[in-house]
Parts: structure tokens; sequence; C-alpha cells
């Protein structure tokens, strides 16, 4: 099963109102700003992995012009900072079930926590956000997500 059934199994079971927008591949910021959504709404997702045995993977909800401070990431997983890695993209598709470029907030293995941002909760409602396939955006309330992750929010952003 892929991150995009889970996601729209999540959807559905919890009745989270939402919308599943179809559109040509986009898998960075600025190809979906190419493909016409816009940057102030939208919600990317960071992949990490904390180092060892069993792998942790921790998603980060920031707005899409921002970027993850790792110390900030460490003081909110309760990991040091040389442990906190980015996955490659391979791992990320294949432990995550997430295609390149569409991660989204939530979790979909055992060994994932999500966290969001407090400056994008605070200012973002309705998001644009990864929902596991390039060419599919899931379009949701912040709120809606943070619950339906069971997501911590945290100053992570610089």
């Amino acid at each position: 099963m892929t991150a995009f059934d889970v996601i729209f199994a999540q959807l559905h079971d919890h009745a989270i109102e939402h919308r599943i927008l179809e559109h040509a591949p986009a898998g960075t910021v600025e190809e979906a700003v190419a493909v016409g959504f816009d940057i102030n709404t939208m919600l990317k997702t960071v992949v990490f992995r904390a180092k060892g045995e069993p792998a942790r993977y921790f998603l980060c909800g920031v707005r899409a012009q921002d970027a993850v401070d790792y110390k900030k990431l460490a003081e909110a997983t309760g990991v040091k900072r040389d442990e906190l890695v980015r996955p490659p993209p391979a791992e990320v598709e294949s432990v995550l079930g997430f295609e390149a470029g569409a991660v989204g907030p939530f979790v979909v293995t055992e060994t994932t926590q999500v966290f969001f941002d407090q400056i994008a909760v605070q200012t973002l409602d309705w998001v644009h956000c990864g929902c596991g396939r390039r060419d599919h955006t899931l379009e949701a309330r912040v709120a809606d997500l943070i619950r339906l992750s069971a997501g911590s929010v945290a100053p992570l952003a610089k």
C-alpha cells in the first residue's frame, strides 16, 4: 500500500474535510507554483531520520518558504543534532511510501512522528500539501492535519 492509499483512507476514516487536486507532476515548491499553487498556502513536509536502530522518522510541516532548523528540530524531538539526517529520496519512497517531492504530514508507519512549525500553524488555515504522489496535492485545514497525525507543534523554522 502506498502512502497515498494510507492517507486517502485516513482522511475518509476520520471524516476530514478535504480536496485532492490532480495536476502535472510537481516535486518542488517551484514546480508547485508553476502548476498554479500559491506559495502562501503551501505546507511543505521535510523528512528527517534519527541515526541508529530502530529507524525513527520525523516529518516536519513548515511553510513553503521556510527551512527546518536542525537545532530546533533536535530540541523538539529529543534527538541530538548530529544524529538527525535527511534520508535519500529512495529511502523515503521505499520505507515511507512517499514519492520524492510528495511527502505530507501523515503517520504512515509506526516509526513516524509528525511535527508542525509553530509559525505555520499560527499563520496558515487551509493548506496545500503533499499526499504521496507528485501529481496530486491535498487541500485541508492545518488544524485537521495536526489532529489526524497526532502531530506536535513546536518552533522548527529558521
